[in-house]
């Protein structure tokens, strides 16, 4: 009877979005987070555990509520989130560094490495790939090092996972703590939806807000998004060193085998990552609150040291009853929810044209190389540009259909490593269309000095060429979206 009445005022008082303590509001900032590459996430001593509790400190709104199962490996999480939090601003700041060099490149104040002869004839002029080296290095560093400000909730760090009394008032508070929360981010893997707590920190959230400010990002997110973006300037490096060697056949079998090399990785990791929202569909279609596991049940209700556990399903599954009025009507409730935010943030959607520009910087740190020992400085200057806002976006999203498409993984693995190469190769075959393009409105064009000499006239024809199947691949979904939505609702205001 009493562990009845203690177990009703526990639940009323979770209901309510309760605090035991206003300052067990807390928050930290995301660069203490994700210092010494997400060292929060990896499990430790007490006192690493102490010293995480203390960088956190009391506050009264919390920008993100990090949502995440502790059951995988943290390494996919971080990377995720580094990307997430720190990848524009490391573009950002590398493209700064790098034009920084270029102009003094451009302005003879740094050494570039003179060839007489090639140089009267126009030619590449190797050069010491000084913005693309200083770029890559610049924001390598600051995908690490950027202290990004913004409030979140990390559960290791702002509750005291030393003190058992303070533990137990947090565990406690945690829907008043969400309900402080502007934004509740959810790092998704398969063990996710399975997890019982995972599912109330969604249930409470949901609950205090008539339009719930959802965002989830798979945790294979990072690991693809990062192997494209370390490929782009060995990619670069290579194009670089590649063009004024003389034999053309010897040079092109060369930036095959790189372009392999550098976007494999990137080819697997987005295959993985697509056929993981195919999962998290099938999850959605099965999901069962009475399905989810939680650690008491596991253990038996029974503690490490013999002590008899409290059952966290009992409270759990009293809230969300007095939230949504049964089990049953929260199921009807968090799956369209879920399903709608899968919709909008995952598939193709999750990769916005803005996240291609950041991933493929380097190649303009690589055209600034080019251009600035050069005769036709502009005409490189365009076609890199061109590279960088067309036909790498557009070859990526040409990757990205075709690993959506074949996501599923084969029987066998030879067969998987294939694919991926396949995949490479149709990637690749875009890029190379792109160079013959470039080939034709070079200088050496015979077929266009008939038209015109002005390089620079050329390079803005090249541009635009490079730019138009980026245009059609990127805006031709958000037209039809955006149609398809103004039917449906015209349909719905003559019904």
């Amino acid at each position: 009877m009493r562990r009845d009445r203690q177990l009703e005022l526990l639940t009323h008082w979770v209901s309510e979005h309760k605090v035991v303590r206003p300052e067990l509001v807390r928050s930290i900032y995301t660069y203490q987070a994700l210092d010494f590459f997400g060292s929060a996430f990896r499990t430790g001593s007490v006192q690493k555990l102490d010293k995480l509790h203390k960088k956190s400190k009391a506050t009264k709104r919390i920008d993100e509520f990090w949502s995440h199962s502790w059951q995988k490996r943290p390494y996919q999480k971080v990377l995720c989130l580094l990307f997430l939090k720190n990848g524009f601003a490391a573009s950002l700041i590398g493209t700064l560094v790098a034009s920084i060099v270029y102009t003094f490149m451009h302005a003879g104040m740094l050494l570039i490495r003179l060839d007489d002869e090639i140089n009267s004839r126009g030619e590449h002029l190797g050069l010491p790939f000084l913005c693309t080296v200083t770029g890559t290095l610049v924001a390598v560093s600051t995908l690490f090092i950027w202290r990004s400000r913004s409030k979140v909730f990390l559960d290791v760090c702002c509750i005291d996972q030393v003190n058992v009394k303070n533990k137990q008032e947090g565990i406690v508070s945690l829907g008043g703590i969400l309900n402080s929360c502007k934004t509740l981010l959810i790092l998704w893997d398969e063990t996710y939806i399975e997890r019982l707590w995972c599912v109330f920190e969604i249930a409470a959230f949901a609950h205090r807000n008539i339009k719930p400010r959802t965002a989830i990002k798979p945790t294979l997110l990072g690991k693809a998004a990062l192997a494209v973006y370390a490929g782009t300037p060995a990619m670069a490096l290579l194009n670089l060193e590649m063009m004024h060697i003389k034999y053309r056949l010897i040079s092109s079998y060369v930036l095959l085998g790189a372009f392999v090399v550098s976007f494999y990785w990137g080819v697997a990791s987005f295959r993985s990552y697509h056929y993981s929202i195919e999962i998290l569909r099938r999850q959605l279609q099965n999901f069962r609150l009475q399905d989810t596991k939680c650690n008491c049940c596991t253990l038996g209700h029974v503690g490490h040291d013999g002590r008899t556990l409290p059952c966290d399903r009992e409270v759990v599954e009293r809230c969300i009853c007095n939230w949504f009025g049964s089990v049953e009507q929260f199921e009807l409730f968090i799956v369209p929810l879920l399903r709608s935010t899968l919709e909008k943030e995952l598939g193709q959607h999750t990769f916005p044209y803005i996240y291609f520009l950041v991933v493929f910087c380097p190649v303009v740190w690589a055209g600034m190389d080019l251009t600035a020992g050069h005769r036709w400085g502009g005409w490189w200057m365009f076609q890199f540009t061109g590279y960088w806002l067309g036909v790498m976006p557009a070859t990526a999203k040409v990757g990205l259909y075709l690993s959506s498409y074949f996501c599923r993984p084969r029987r066998y693995k030879v067969c998987d490593v294939l694919l991926n190469l396949v995949i490479v190769l149709v990637m690749n075959a875009c890029f190379m269309a792109s160079l013959y393009a470039g080939t034709v409105l070079n200088a050496k064009g015979r077929w266009m000095n008939q038209y015109t000499k002005d390089m620079n006239l050329r390079g803005c024809l090249l541009f635009v060429t490079f730019c138009l199947p980026a245009a059609m691949l990127f805006g031709m979904p958000v037209l039809v979206r955006s149609v398809r939505s103004r039917v449906a609702g015209t349909e719905q205001n003559s019904v």
